[in-house]
């Protein structure tokens, strides 16, 4: 039997200004709800100042924060479940002759 095994994923904070990359609230988050609450998560987007990336919230909302601006990491990446495929077994079908 094929079983699933739950593994603790540990987030690491966005490091630098990546785009296209899933994230939540981070190490040094301070902005309260503007990401729609915990375990909210968005989608990193440009943002014009150095040091700083945006999200673009799943609640719809976007704003900027800081990826090493005032030595802060306010955002995680979200670790990205890889799904496997269960096995598939096949019964070959008798054959009458």
């Amino acid at each position: 039997a094929w079983e699933e095994q739950e593994t603790l994923r540990v987030e690491a904070p966005l490091l630098k200004e990546e785009i296209g990359v899933r994230v939540r609230r981070g190490p040094s988050w301070k902005w309260g709800e503007q990401d729609g609450g915990p375990g909210s998560t968005g989608v990193t987007i440009p943002c014009s100042d150095g040091g700083w990336v945006g999200v673009q919230w799943d609640s719809g909302l976007a704003y900027c924060y800081r990826v090493g601006a005032e030595d802060a990491y306010d955002l995680s990446v979200v670790e990205q479940a890889t799904t496997t495929p269960e096995p598939t077994t096949t019964t070959p079908t008798p054959t009458t002759t």
